[in-house]
């Protein structure tokens, strides 16, 4: 299933008015359908993508493939009822008759199922708009697509901590990759300073890459804001897209090299 890309509905607070009007602009009478069908494409289009990312917002990462799918096939299976049933409509009722039954189905379907469709949209997970803007400035998650940012997004776990903290410890077991949002952390190795990093910078991703004990100490300067993501979750991000492994090869290959394995 290809990721969804549409910038207008990433940190939109509520998809429901939006797949309303792709229902709407979707229909046309029999007289203006060559005038709207430029229009009902477009609504159609639109419909799409505003159900799809509800279903991103509303399901679980583990089965939102799975769900996916289900949505193709009933999607397939009702084109093909809609084939045979048609020319059969057409030759019983006629063809006014039928493009009447047809206009009138959907805008009935919407109106069953709108106060269930309202409630998964309330409750669907939303995003800080902030979040994805930080996920997307920094280098291994730009190059994923819209969805999948807002995705890692909502995934984040904020973490607050003072100055002198320590984030992470080398020698430790990786268990999270950190972005931080505000603030300012100084990275050393047995005691030597490598960098210092700050708003939208990152570090933790080696030890979950390569699966070895942390690889160097991170101890905040003052007081941050950070966002972390768990390993699972972490991986499945940068490794399931071609680009985002790509762009995190990239970024390893200079820091090793900057400041060794």
């Amino acid at each position: 299933m290809p990721a969804v890309r549409c910038p207008v509905l990433i940190g939109r607070r509520r998809e429901l008015a939006a797949l309303r009007s792709g229902l709407v602009a979707a229909q046309g009478g029999h007289g203006t359908a060559i005038a709207l069908l430029g229009a009902a494409g477009i609504g159609k289009s639109f419909f799409d993508v505003t159900s799809r990312t509800l279903l991103q917002r509303s399901v679980d990462d583990d089965v939102l493939a799975r769900v996916f799918g289900v949505q193709e096939g009933l999607a397939m299976a009702a084109l093909a009822v809609g084939s045979v049933l048609a020319p059969v409509l057409v030759a019983w009722l006629g063809v006014d008759a039928t493009f009447m039954i047809a206009g009138l189905s959907l805008p009935l379907v919407a109106l069953i199922v709108v106060r269930r469709v309202r409630s998964v949209d309330r409750e669907a997970a939303l995003s800080d708009p902030a979040d994805v803007a930080l996920l997307r400035q920094t280098p291994i998650f730009g190059p994923l697509g819209l969805a999948s940012i807002e995705r890692v997004a909502r995934n984040l776990i904020p973490i607050e901590v003072a100055s002198g903290d320590i984030v992470i410890r080398e020698g430790e077991e990786g268990d999270r990759f950190y972005v931080i949002r505000t603030g300012a952390v100084e990275v050393s190795r047995r005691g030597d300073p490598l960098a210092k990093l700050g708003a939208g910078d990152f570090f933790g991703e080696i030890a979950l890459l390569r699966d070895v004990p942390r690889t160097a100490t991170v101890v905040a300067t003052g007081p941050t804001s950070l966002r972390a993501l768990e390993r699972s979750q972490f991986l499945a991000a940068v490794t399931g897209s071609p680009a985002g492994a790509v762009a995190l090869g990239e970024e390893m290959d200079r820091r090793i090299g900057e400041h060794g394995s």
